[in-house]
């Protein structure tokens, strides 16, 4: 087949469609070749057998070999007519006679003229289009011709090869990228041209004003103290929600949700990880709790909060004891674990005093038959809410309002820099951005902290006891007899006692940290008297200002919200802290033990003694019977008195 290509090369017309390009072809015939090759009778049948089967094929299967030959021979003179030489598809005779010039590979050029391309490399095929002084988006049509790739990329069989696929898409892709960039920069140059605008974004402008189009002046920083003095901000500061405004769970019966309280033999209040227990969950549980143990648990409100939240005092013991006992939890609302311990202790407290429970030598019953404590496992539900469900957990504008003013100043002031999620989890102050650990009535005046704003820790407020929070606390301690008041914080696990008390209050406070400590193995550090920059807190306001001792418990470790994986540890070393300060201030005191011996050493005396009559010598005279013979009876007798002021005759 070579020699018959090499044949025809010498007397195949260059170009053109006339007679002697019809001659050409019909010089290869099949007689022809069938006698050059000698084929017998039986193979021609058979060859022409298999042509007919390939012509019945689709496009682009195998086709006769001399289909295929004139098939290349009209594509040939097709792209001679067009002024396109492709290489693959001229005969062996047309390479040899084009010598062993190297074709370069192609280039796809994405910005610049064709034709400068096309006369730097002497081409003499470049378009006739790109003859023009300047493009335009038609010229670009003439940059890709899909025919030609798809002619390029076929096997000589006819068949596009997978190699060959891959080639022309990257082509048109790239060809198709060429066309956007080249639009892209001629429209640039229009804009150029013209200014950068149209003519209706030009004469919108020349009507604007000379005041309007004025350069504005360079905003200045609004300062904290005028942010917070902004009429909506006030408002905001100052709106207060009912519980039965927003439908607070307070309000509600919670009857209604008998149907989800756990079985007898079941933990009402669950402690999983994963699991958010929230100012809902735990009002219901204490309702559930109140349900069980009727008879040992009295849950009160004694406030509630700016976003219309309760604040709930679980009451356990005697209300008439001579001592009372306020254990507050949760004053921050990132401490929200310390909600869990809480309610983990009431419960076990009253089961254990049901089924006759004991700690130390004395069972529950007696234990708590002489005090009473007030336990308030959530004193900050906003700040909780906002700590676990964000912003969008408040149910009122203000709050939210407040909430993210408080981000605001707190990222100008440098004090946060993370995210607004991770700053609304680590949120401590209550819906106002005080914190109700500085609002108590102790140095109050005289802090300064540099935290002037609403913040979401550190802020104080605008007054002492400003905030509905620190308003039920005080307000408790003003209605029963206080003997001390213990605030559970998180993290740290120590004890913190003292706080610049003296006296008896000192030594109480000692008595009390020293008893927690031998129970929960925590170390005790002692804080010293409020300062200027540490002030307002609420162990130092009851040490300072009402006399009694309190002190505080850190519970876990870690950083704020402390993770559940402490809760085990947490809840292990604190299960029986509200029966050993029920102990402790049930056992008598060293002066009462005293009294009380020497009590029952006189009445021991008295029992012994003999009655007797005191006579006018102030000594003791026993009336004694004698008779008539008694020797020793009458006046002048002699006697003494012993060392007891008894008298003895000789």
């Amino acid at each position: 087949m070579q020699e018959i290509e090499k044949d025809n090369a010498d007397i195949r017309p260059e170009e053109g469609n006339g007679p002697d390009a019809r001659k050409s072809q019909d010089l290869i015939t099949e007689d022809v070749v069938r006698g050059m090759f000698g084929e017998s009778e039986e193979s021609v049948k058979r060859r022409r057998k298999r042509r007919k089967k390939r012509r019945t094929m689709p496009d682009g299967e195998i086709r006769d070999p001399f289909e295929n030959m004139n098939q290349k021979l009209e594509e040939e003179k097709r792209h001679r007519e067009k002024g396109i030489d492709v290489p693959g598809f001229v005969l062996e005779g047309q390479k040899k006679a084009a010598g062993k010039k190297r074709k370069k590979p192609l280039k796809v050029r994405l910005f610049g003229s064709r034709k400068k391309a096309a006369a730097k490399k002497g081409s003499h095929n470049a378009p006739a289009a790109y003859e023009e002084k300047h493009e335009t988006p038609a010229d670009t049509e003439d940059m890709i011709n899909i025919d030609e790739i798809k002619e390029k990329v076929k096997n000589d069989d006819g068949r596009m090869s997978t190699s060959g696929f891959i080639i022309a898409m990257a082509l048109l892709i790239v060809g198709m990228l060429a066309i956007v960039l080249v639009t892209f920069a001629i429209s640039r140059m229009s804009r150029a041209v013209t200014g950068g605008s149209d003519s209706s974004a030009y004469e919108s402008a020349a009507e604007t004003s000379a005041e309007q189009t004025a350069e504005p002046e360079s905003e200045q920083p609004v300062s904290a103290a005028d942010r917070l003095n902004d009429p909506d901000v006030q408002a905001a500061l100052a709106y207060m929600a009912t519980p039965e405004e927003v439908s607070d769970v307070s309000t509600r019966d919670m009857s209604q949700y008998l149907d989800e309280m756990p079985g007898d033999k079941e933990e009402i209040v669950k402690s999983e990880s994963g699991i958010l227990y929230t100012y809902e969950t735990m009002a219901r549980d204490l309702y559930y709790l109140t349900v069980r143990f009727p008879d040992l648990l009295t849950v009160n409100t004694i406030g509630s909060t700016k976003d219309g939240r309760a604040i709930y005092d679980a009451v356990i013991g005697n209300p008439n004891g001579a001592s009372h006992f306020i254990v507050v939890y949760t004053q921050h609302g990132s401490e929200h674990i310390n909600t869990q311990l809480a309610m983990r202790q009431i419960e076990y407290i009253l089961t254990t005093w049901t089924n006759g429970g004991s700690y130390g030598d004395k069972t529950f019953s007696d234990i708590f038959s002489n005090v009473c404590f007030h336990i308030i496992p959530m004193a900050n539900p906003d700040g909780v809410t906002i700590s676990q469900l964000g912003v969008e957990g408040l149910r009122t504008e203000s709050a939210k309002t407040v909430v993210n003013l408080c981000y605001e100043l707190d990222k100008e002031h440098g004090k946060v820099y993370g995210s607004f999620e991770d700053y609304e989890t680590k949120f401590k102050a209550n819906a106002n951005g005080v914190d109700l650990n500085k609002n108590f009535n102790a140095g109050w005046e005289e802090m300064d902290n540099n935290v002037n704003y609403p913040s979401t820790d550190g802020y104080k407020g605008t007054g002492a006891v400003s905030e509905p929070e620190t308003q039920a606390i005080v307000s408790l301690a003003e209605t029963y007899p206080i003997s001390a008041v213990i605030g559970v914080h998180s993290p740290g696990d120590r004890i913190i006692w003292n706080y610049g008390a003296e006296g008896e209050v000192l030594n109480a406070g000692k008595n009390l940290a020293e008893t927690l400590k031998a129970l929960t193995k925590y170390g005790m550090v002692q804080e010293s008297h409020y300062t200027k920059r540490v002030a307002g807190g609420m162990a130092e306001y009851f040490v300072s200002e009402r006399n009694l001792p309190a002190l505080s418990i850190m519970t876990g470790g870690g950083t704020l919200p402390v993770s559940m994986s402490y809760f085990a540890d947490i809840f292990g070393r604190n299960l029986n802290v509200i029966p050993a300060i029920a102990y402790l201030y049930d056992m008598p005191t060293d002066d009462e033990i005293a009294a009380a011996e020497a009590a029952e050493a006189a009445a021991a005396a008295e029992a012994q003694s003999e009655e007797y009559d005191r006579g006018e010598d102030g000594y003791d005279v026993y009336e004694e019977d004698t008779d008539e013979n008694d020797e020793y009876e009458g006046e002048g007798t002699d006697y003494y008195y012993d060392d007891d002021g008894n008298r003895r005759y000789y």
